[in-house]
């Protein structure tokens, strides 16, 4: 503890907005009445009428045609949504409207290309017969490396001879970069809202060691490459109601948009879990604080927990102030399973903490020499930079108006009692705040027994609103704020 002090005396007298993308796609809902804006063709005759516009707009209140893709008998029949330009690691949100008419066999791919038009691979699925018109909505996987192009491909299965489908309403989008999260907590998984059976999901080895999954909830999946597919199991009431299983070779991992910080420490929290008596190498999983481009910043091996059905609490921390080599680095979280063995390992409630610094944040502000003392008051309005730092303030506004304690006064059950309500920083563990009443600054002492603590907000981006008070009695009273760290 360096003992610093910030001391704040009250008299007390009678985002980020966020960014969206364009639809890429010409002639989306098919309303000129024609097919401008897409290719189409039999894959070997190239026919003119494999393809047709329809009077019938889906689900949508507005326009009037839809695209009517129509059996192909020996051949395919295809829709195409030309190239678009795409670059490594880009995702693209698609969705579309569609009607699979009785006996349609209809498959769609959203694909990678070489600048040299070579396939580089897809994200594919079937569209099965439907009841009527319904949307599907998906995040493609990364863009791959070498990729120069995407496009998107609808096709009638082999010896399709009735049956049509009608799509309507195309949107490809680049998927918008995710925010930076504000406050202590960058990153939380609980996997409650997975719902694995509804497609949430798709995922293939991406040759990296890391699968690359569709998820909505902006993470990768947890995936098991020996059967090739996600799961979730139901969990003991510990774990809410689900957690993620994980197979060998197996791995979970997500990119963020924060940065790693200078003078912050990193902290990545799970619970392990064994689920089932395996094989005695079972369950030994590797935790990682990693780079976007998978360098590994920080990294632990946690030995196999070796009794069924028990949850260990697993913690990685990494201190930018002692290794500043990765700050401004996107950060990568990444749980792996790397045994090669099949085995039974659980994961649950996933967290990544960023507990900030005085010294981070003197940093964020851009102070130099002087100014960063705890002592200093650079604007100036009264507050040190200390409490500036405790109670949410900017070192370089005058803002003693909105930071400083708010001070009223009111009756309780007959009794008149002085509030004070201000703002305590959370995400620093070194900083505490002590309160006290002193009725004559020149002679006495602070009385820390005459404060009594009222309530407190959730913590939010890495405050929380305390409210304490004290009673009124005498001429004079005056309440302290004493902040350490």
């Amino acid at each position: 503890m360096r003992n610093m002090k910030g001391i704040l005396i009250m008299a007390i007298a009678g985002l980020i907005a966020s960014v969206s993308s364009a639809n890429l796609v010409q002639n989306p809902g098919f309303e000129t009445g024609t097919l401008d804006g897409w290719y189409h063709n039999e894959w070997t005759t190239n026919r003119d009428d494999d393809v047709v516009i329809v009077t019938d707009n889906g689900p949508s209140d507005a326009g009037v045609f839809a695209a009517e893709i129509l059996a192909g008998g020996t051949d395919h029949n295809v829709l195409i949504v030309p190239f678009k330009t795409a670059e490594e690691g880009q995702t693209f949100d698609v969705s579309y409207d569609y009607n699979v008419v009785a006996n349609g066999a209809i498959a769609g791919q959203f694909r990678f290309w070489d600048a040299n038009t070579n396939f580089l691979g897809e994200d594919g699925f079937d569209h099965a017969t439907t009841a009527g018109w319904e949307t599907r909505s998906f995040t493609s996987s990364a863009a791959p490396a070498g990729v120069a192009t995407v496009d998107f491909v609808f096709f009638t299965r082999d010896n399709m001879t009735s049956g049509s489908i009608l799509v309507d309403n195309m949107s490809i989008a680049l998927t918008p970069p995710p925010e930076p999260v504000e406050g202590p907590l960058l990153f939380t998984e609980d996997f409650e809202d997975f719902a694995l059976a509804d497609g949430e999901f798709q995922g293939g080895w991406a040759g990296t060691g890391i699968w690359d999954g569709v998820n909505p909830f902006g993470s990768a999946a947890v995936l098991n490459p020996a059967a090739g597919s996600p799961w979730l199991d139901p969990v003991p009431a510990e774990l809410g109601e689900k957690f993620g299983t994980m197979g060998a070779n197996s791995d979970y991992y997500t990119d963020l948009a924060n940065e790693y910080k200078a003078n912050a420490i990193y902290t990545l929290s799970f619970t392990q879990f064994r689920r089932d008596d395996v094989a005695a190498d079972a369950d030994g999983i590797t935790a990682q604080l990693m780079t976007t481009d998978n360098t590994v910043v920080a990294a632990f091996a946690f030995d196999p927990v070796t009794t069924t059905g028990t949850f260990v609490e697993r913690t990685l921390t990494f201190d930018t102030g002692t290794n500043d080599t990765f700050n401004g680095e996107l950060i990568r979280i990444r749980i792996t399973d790397p045994t090669g063995t099949f085995d039974q390992t659980g994961i649950d409630n996933i967290q990544l903490v960023q507990f900030m610094t005085y010294e981070a944040w003197v940093d964020t502000y851009g102070l130099a020499g002087a100014d960063t003392n705890r002592t200093a008051d650079v604007e100036p309005d009264g507050l040190d930079n200390l409490m500036e730092y405790a109670l949410g303030g900017n070192p370089t506004n005058d803002d003693h108006a909105a930071v400083a304690p708010a001070i009223f006064m009111a009756d309780d059950a007959g009794t008149n009692w002085f509030y004070q309500v201000n703002q305590e920083r959370t995400d620093d563990t070194t900083l505490t705040f002590t309160y006290g009443t002193e009725t004559d600054l020149i002679v006495g002492s602070w009385d820390t027994n005459d404060v009594f603590f009222v309530g407190e907000s959730v913590e939010t981006n890495g405050f929380k609103t305390v409210t304490n008070r004290t009673e009124v009695t005498g001429t004079a009273k005056f309440i302290r704020l004493n902040v350490e760290d």
